[in-house]
């Protein structure tokens, strides 16, 4: 019984020194979040913390990727949204490139944004 308890406090302790760190990880990311929406719109956060407390998940943003196949006719590019794998149409892609106000997938109602290209591989050097 003593060493089980023994070996439950060490445990204990371990697990408190973890929750400690992650609670100043937490803290510092707080006090960071709150820089950034300072320097944002108060409407656009508005709108963000109304999407995030519908959210079950705690996500109240979704990328938006374009993948490209290859069909009868071609090469043929697709956009769709990273949350919920919904197509988009190329004006929903035309007024995310725009930037000028925030857009919503139709489906998951989550706040879209493009996500970046990835870079484009370096070129082979010639020997």
């Amino acid at each position: 019984m003593k060493a089980a308890e023994g070996e439950y406090n060490v445990a204990k302790k371990k697990l408190e020194a973890e929750m400690a760190v992650d609670d100043r990880e937490i803290e510092a990311k707080i006090s960071e979040r709150g820089a950034i929406a300072g320097a944002c719109e108060k409407e656009m956060i508005r709108v963000y913390e109304r999407v995030l407390s519908a959210k079950d998940d705690g996500v109240a943003l979704a990328a938006v990727s374009k993948y490209e196949t290859i069909e009868d006719e071609g090469k043929v590019v697709y956009w769709q949204c990273e949350a919920c794998g919904v197509g988009l149409n190329m004006q929903d892609v035309n007024l995310l490139m725009m930037g000028r106000e925030l857009q919503f997938c139709r489906n998951c109602s989550r706040v879209m944004y493009l996500r970046a290209e990835p870079a484009a591989p370096p070129a082979p050097k010639p020997q």
